[in-house]
């Protein structure tokens, strides 16, 4: 799945009919911020999503078999590892609900599904509740968002117009 499916993917999903364009925003503001993150202190940058993982730099020193005048015999490179949680691997294989999954300690990954005495998932879910989680906002868009969108559309469109030649 490329960056552009997963903005698309999640504007269809979302029930507030958030545009594609702010989607991206949203998504491209939280990527900038963990590369930050890992970028301000390497050796100590950490970023974890409880219920899926935990992201972390590795420092590892690589022996170089060629080396050249400028580099030495021994070279060290920043690796990202990732750790993933307890119940993620529980769902991987199969031993675990996917719709029982909560990031943090409240907020359900399928807030959309519901539980009968069984406890199977199952749909129909009232959208406004769901157990101690409640949906209390409803995204708008703001008009002069749209108006600013609509501009820089209008401008890319006329810059990728071929030029016309004064005959």
């Amino acid at each position: 799945m490329t960056f552009g499916e997963w903005v698309r993917r999640i504007s269809k999903e979302t029930d507030s009919k958030i545009p594609y364009a702010l989607v991206r925003d949203i998504m491209a503001t939280g990527i900038r911020i963990i590369v930050e993150e890992f970028l301000i202190n390497p050796a100590e940058a950490d970023f974890e999503i409880l219920g899926i993982g935990r992201f972390y730099l590795n420092h590892r020193i690589c022996h170089n078999n060629f080396p050249v005048d400028e580099d030495g015999e021994y070279k060290a490179y920043w690796t990202i590892q990732f750790k993933p949680s307890n119940i993620l691997k529980a769902v991987l294989n199969g031993k675990k609900d996917p719709h029982e999954m909560l990031l943090g300690y409240k907020t359900p990954l399928y807030p959309d599904f519901i539980y009968d005495e069984n406890g199977k998932a199952k749909r129909g879910q009232d959208k406004g509740k769901l157990g101690n989680y409640k949906v209390q906002y409803e995204v708008k868009v703001i008009q002069s968002y749209r108006t600013l969108y609509r501009k820089a559309m209008k401008e890319a469109l006329k810059n990728n117009l071929p030029k016309e030649k004064d005959e």
